[in-house]
């Protein structure tokens, strides 16, 4: 079965979207850690009470998104560190994502 998946090139298909998806998630983990540090900065700036609740209840869930995404990654075995993602890397799988 290997040899017609070489034969018919679906192999290379399957690595390349497999690689696509493994980017776009780690993508999402450099947005979520972006967004938490956006957020924390800006409950240490806030003094409204109501406020202060938006920003603990928003943290607490992108908190939560994160330690999600995390697992991902571990669960699929991906070694690539967010620093290394470059803009131009995004720039091209946001445009092969659609």
């Amino acid at each position: 079965m290997k040899s017609l998946l070489n034969f018919t090139g679906s192999e290379k298909k399957n690595d390349t979207s497999q690689n696509m998806d493994q980017l776009a998630l780690i993508m999402e983990i450099k947005r979520v850690r972006e967004r938490l540090d956006i957020i924390n900065s800006l409950f240490n700036l806030t003094c409204d009470s109501d406020m202060i609740d938006y920003y603990i209840h928003e943290i607490n869930a992108l908190d939560a998104r994160y330690r999600y995404l995390l697992r991902l990654v571990r669960e699929q075995n991906i070694k690539c560190p967010t620093q290394l993602i470059s803009a131009d890397c995004e720039e091209r799988v946001y445009e092969k994502l659609g």
